[in-house]
């Protein structure tokens, strides 16, 4: 039997800790001639005016596809419209509610999910003994914004259900998909990078933990027939369906403006800079599955800039050690995202270059943050 295994992973979505649960609710009765009823075996949580999705009906498979409620019956029932459908025989089904504070990898560099031995037990002969399988998944989106990031850092220590969709292998022509679903107990620890330059907007995940080799096992068996987010994804607007790519690319457009000080008057008129990267990495430790327990954020802000007059390196040195820093960064038209860091939680490092090539000022803003400082300081519309 030969299989192909095909390359390549279609999706990585994070969200809140019990929340893929949420999003999906069996369907124990469909009924109706274009004005659908809906009845599922727990509360919808779905309201007026809420778009979803139906997967898996039979019978009138014209029912699988995206739907807006127009009116919500109890927290078990509701109604849609499906012009020209009647639902007479149509059985079975999953409704799928959009998930609150989705996270895609998106548009993103090659990523890999990493199955290793680990702990494992080395006898006098120098055998090594199975003991525990470490799961890690490695991604790095150029799409993330600092909405997603203020969402990581509330995920950090919290254990978020994750999906990974890797593309399908084919066994004898016939394809077999992989959705590896890690929630609850098979959660993993989360460590992330989030950096902004003037050519890059990156964001590396890792998500990482380690398993007994048995539950591995079992996990395993249950990759083939785990039910993907797909039909979840369909309603939200933002994400094109299959690849989790959203569909309004968030890049560096421009820098607005970094400013320091009461007054907020600017580091570097912005002409002259050469470079600029605001850099956030979480500090964390691990524990005895291979987790990561995040315990704050280390920030770096550096900046170049042609700059390196008399006067600058006068106005440089004068700035207060311990004053507020705010680095303001654009996107679409008419939105923008902030990062404020208040008074002494970043001080500055200076160092000036005369020479005959270069005349330049470099000045770097460090410090460490807890997860609630981080969160506080971005904002966003």
């Amino acid at each position: 039997m030969a299989t192909i295994s095909n390359i390549g992973l279609k999706r990585i979505i994070i969200g809140a800790a019990g929340s893929f649960a949420e999003m999906t609710k069996t369907v124990s009765s469909i009924t109706g001639l274009e004005d659908i009823t809906v009845v599922t075996t727990a509360p919808h949580g779905l309201a007026v005016g809420g778009s979803f999705s139906l997967s898996g009906v039979t019978g009138v498979t014209e029912l699988n596809a995206v739907w807006e409620v127009d009116v919500v019956l109890s927290s078990t029932s509701l109604k849609f419209t499906a012009v020209g459908v009647d639902a007479l025989g149509a059985s079975g089904g999953i409704v799928h509610k959009p998930g609150s504070n989705m996270l895609s990898a998106g548009i993103r560099q090659p990523s890999k999910l990493l199955i290793t031995e680990f702990n494992q037990i080395k006898d006098f002969k120098d055998r090594a003994w199975k003991n525990m399988l470490n799961v890690q998944i490695l991604a790095e989106s150029v799409q993330m914004s600092a909405r997603d990031l203020s969402f990581l850092a509330i995920y950090c220590n919290s254990y978020p259900d994750i999906q990974i969709a890797a593309v399908e292998q084919v066994t004898n022509q016939i394809a077999s998909g992989g959705i590896f679903n890690f929630t609850g107990a098979d959660s993993l620890g989360v460590d992330f990078e989030y950096e902004i330059n003037e050519k890059n907007r990156l964001m590396k995940i890792t998500l990482e933990g380690a398993k007994q080799y048995s539950d591995m096992q079992t996990y395993l068996n249950s990759v083939d027939t785990a039910t993907s987010l797909l039909p979840v994804l369909s309603p939200m607007s933002f994400f094109d369906n299959e690849s989790g790519d959203m569909k309004a690319a968030v890049f560096p457009a421009w820098l607005l403006g970094i400013k320091q000080g009461a007054s907020l008057t600017d580091v570097f008129d912005k002409r002259e800079l050469t470079s600029r990267k605001l850099n956030i990495k979480s500090i964390s430790e691990k524990n005895i599955d291979n987790e990561s327990l995040v315990t704050g954020v280390k920030v770096s802000v550096e900046l170049v800039g042609r700059n390196a007059s008399i006067t600058k390196i006068k106005e440089a040195l004068a700035y207060d050690q311990g004053a507020q820093l705010v680095w303001q960064e654009g996107k679409e038209v008419g939105t923008s995202e902030t990062f404020t860091f208040l008074p002494n939680q970043l001080t500055p490092t200076r160092e000036f270059e005369l020479g005959d090539k270069n005349r330049t000022t470099k000045i770097v803003y460090e410090g460490n943050l807890t997860l609630a400082e981080l969160s506080a300081a971005i904002t966003y519309n």
